[in-house]
């Protein structure tokens, strides 16, 4: 059975912008971050190539509009 060490969560928003089923039987997963979570970008270009784990939580459209306000 493989080890594995757990690191904090990195939070962040995004739109899930397209899905593509590869030939290799995997899926690419683009997503759009706002400019905002820029700090979490950096971090998880650091992770370019390692196998991470995603859960993801859909919000409605007045939650993100509510969310982004904070922001502006």
């Amino acid at each position: 059975m493989a080890s594995y060490s757990v690191m904090e969560a990195i939070r962040f928003d995004a739109e899930v912008r397209q899905i593509r089923s590869m030939a290799d039987h995997t899926f690419n997963v683009i997503l759009n971050v706002p400019e905002y979570n820029v700090e979490q970008v950096q971090e998880m270009m650091t992770m370019l190539g390692d196998m991470v784990a995603v859960a993801m939580i859909e919000v409605s459209e007045n939650q993100e509009e509510e969310k982004y306000k904070k922001y502006q």
